[in-house]
Formats: structure tokens, C-alpha cells, sequence
């Protein structure tokens, strides 16, 4: 239990500067570029945020903070799925 709790309090401290300040996001530069592409490029680099699949980005973020930041092992999150389900 004490290691859950540990583990919890980390990612709690890690995080506790981006999920406690309010955050402000300006498109114009991402919209201006998006403009001047020619139909190839904009193939080739998909900056259109519109077309992601937000499920799948959202999972895949959480996952690299899992691995990344937090240096926890994937290897129980099988069994963890599991126990959710």
C-alpha cells in the first residue's frame, strides 16, 4: 500500500505544475503554415490537429507519462485492464 502511495504522491508532484496553471494556446502561426502548404506537404506533414483521433492521443499521451515521466513498468497493465474491466 505505502508503495501506491509513494508512486501516487510522485506523480502528483511531477505534474502538479501543468495541471495547476491555466494555460493559454494561440493557432495563428499553426493555421498561417497550414495555409501556405502545397496539397503534397500537407500529406506529407499532417499538422491538422482536427483530424486527430483524440481517444487514441489521449491514450497514447498517458502511456508516455506512464513510462517517461514516471519510469513505471507496462508490464502490469495488462492485469490492471483486467481488474477494470
Amino acid at each position: 500500500m505505502m508503495k501506491t502511495i509513494t508512486r501516487l504522491h510522485r506523480a502528483m508532484v511531477l505534474l502538479e505544475y501543468f495541471t495547476s496553471n491555466s494555460w493559454v494556446w494561440n493557432t495563428d502561426n499553426v493555421n498561417m503554415l497550414m495555409n501556405q502548404l502545397n496539397p503534397e506537404d500537407k500529406k506529407t506533414f499532417n499538422i491538422d490537429v482536427r483530424q486527430l483521433h483524440w481517444a487514441e492521443y489521449i491514450e497514447n499521451y498517458c502511456m508516455g507519462t506512464k513510462k517517461y515521466v514516471l519510469n513505471e513498468e507496462m508490464s502490469g497493465l495488462p492485469a490492471a485492464r483486467k481488474h477494470l474491466n
